[in-house]
């Protein structure tokens, strides 16, 4: 789309307007409609919201303030071509909100209500069968955190079927986050759960979002006053954070199955591609002529551990040309005529739990099957090779993770290793708010010392295990200790300086 349409505001004088205008991004020109008939929409709005319907020609309106500054729960439809209107149709009492059209229901999000209520439940009204619903969504796992109903929400559309939802600070104090609210399974998805550093030192006011990218419109605290001002943008690639088109991402990059060879005629009576074709030879060891050796097992060993103590793995049987074609890295060591170009292996210092799905990756072009485990080592291995569709596909993967503690340790240590802050932070806090289960877990006593005592500062100096000083009450409880035994008990034991490890 190359234009914005706007409708309504404040006029000149602070009064709702009805007027419609046309935004043309390239040229960057105003255009106001105006229709070869008279025109009375009859309803002037200010603070409503707006969205395209499925007609690309309609615009949906909804609530908002009227004339005499009260709060409407109407639901118009104007034809942006004809100027022609339909409606009104009962909706929620909303004022500063957001709505979006998907799949015939018009859903409504945030804003406030007519009591100056934060609106905190999802709306939505079925244009098929002219029904209103309400709900609240909560998480499905209790080891994640709810999403806040304190702070600033802004919402906007974001891929097909998505809405993304970015909690910045407002009045009281709020931990900044985003997320993103699939509309087919009514499922929030976490893409940033402690994002303070984005959004420090300004006031945000509006969102947009683009394919994956997302707009802030805000000004310097600074400059805060009753008015806002729209001096500064900032822009978040939210493909970083795993947020991809679930379809556009599997075709952003050609495959081997999609190269220009193309499809075998079927008369030749050998269906499929090069692509699926090579991969086949792969998994059968034929025809091929290069072979990868990795470390035997599945996590990647200690710098401190000799090398040459360290067991290899079985050799992989691959087929240079498509790891030439698919793997930058391999292309550069047959170019650069070095040993292993020469005697046809390569040892890769890393986990075969890891090496051997990106091997089986080069020839798929896709991570589908592959457990956490094997995705969190390939988050790895992408960003040590440099493939960054590899690297977001994974991103993406564990942005659909559904956390709790054992899980969280894994994502937590590669996105370690992986130098992904973000997606690391995401975890630490998972762990934190379930450390008693956290440290009982098998994968946490995997972990090695180094990434215990990181694991451990995750947690910000002025954190205490508030379970601690309970779990000494329930223990003297169990006891049943007599009343005069305890005159002569000793004063309460307190917890040394040196001991106390803490948590969020």
């Amino acid at each position: 789309m190359d234009s914005l349409v706007v409708f309504g505001g404040e006029n000149d004088t602070h009064g709702p307007t009805d007027e419609l205008f046309q935004y043309f991004i390239e040229s960057d020109r105003w255009k106001r409609i105006d229709y070869d008939r008279p025109t009375d929409f009859g309803f002037a709005r200010t603070r409503h919201a707006a969205c395209l319907a499925e007609d690309p020609k309609e615009l949906v309106i909804s609530g908002g303030c009227d004339e005499k500054g009260k709060v409407t729960n109407d639901l118009w439809f104007l034809n942006v071509y004809t100027g022609e209107v339909v409606g009104p149709y009962d909706f929620v009492h909303r004022y500063d909100h957001t709505i979006h059209m998907y799949k015939g229901k018009i859903w409504a999000f945030g804003g406030l209500s007519p009591d100056m209520d934060r609106v905190t439940e999802v709306a939505w009204y079925n244009t098929n069968t002219d029904t209103i619903g309400t709900l609240h969504i909560t998480m499905s796992s209790p080891s994640r955190p709810l999403l806040s109903t304190q702070g600033k929400h802004l919402y906007s559309p974001g891929l097909v079927g998505s809405v993304i939802d970015v909690v910045v600070p407002g009045s009281f104090p709020v931990t900044p986050s985003i997320t993103a609210l699939d509309l087919d399974v009514l499922n929030w998805r976490h893409l940033a759960e402690d994002c303070s550093e984005f959004f420090s030192g300004y006031s945000w006011f509006h969102m947009a979002i683009t394919h994956t990218t997302m707009f802030l419109v805000g000004q310097p605290e600074a400059q805060k006053n009753d008015e806002e001002k729209l001096t500064h943008i900032l822009t978040l690639d939210l493909s970083e954070l795993g947020y991809l088109d679930s379809f556009g991402s599997r075709s952003a990059s050609p495959s081997l199955s999609e190269s220009a060879s193309g499809t075998v005629p079927a008369e030749y009576g050998i269906g499929g591609t090069i692509g699926s074709d090579m991969y086949e030879f792969y998994k059968r060891s034929e025809m091929c002529d290069f072979e990868i050796v990795a470390v035997d097992g599945s996590h990647r060993p200690s710098l401190a551990v000799d090398t040459s103590k360290v067991i290899k793995s079985a050799p992989l049987k691959a087929h240079k040309m498509v790891l030439a074609a698919r793997w930058p890295h391999f292309k550069r060591i047959m170019m650069s005529g070095m040993s292993e170009s020469q005697t046809g292996k390569l040892y890769i210092p890393e986990p075969i739990g890891w090496v051997g799905p990106l091997i089986e990756y080069m020839y798929r072009d896709s991570i589908e099957g592959y457990t956490l485990n094997e995705v969190a080592g390939l988050l790895v291995l992408a960003n040590v090779y440099e493939l960054p569709r590899l690297r977001k596909l994974c991103l993406e993967f564990i942005s659909r993770t559904e956390y709790n503690p054992a899980t969280a340790v894994i994502i937590w240590e590669r996105a370690k290793m992986a130098a992904e802050p973000v997606v690391a932070r995401n975890a630490a806090i998972c762990c934190l708010a379930n450390w008693g289960q956290v440290v009982r877990s098998e994968e946490f006593h995997q972990l090695s010392h180094d990434s215990v005592l990181l694991l451990c500062m995750e947690a910000s100096e002025k954190s205490v295990v508030t379970d601690y000083y309970k779990n000494i009450e329930q223990d003297n409880e169990d006891c049943d200790i007599e009343d005069d035994a305890m005159e002569d008990s000793p004063e309460p034991y307190t917890v040394p300086d040196d001991s106390d490890v803490s948590v969020d």
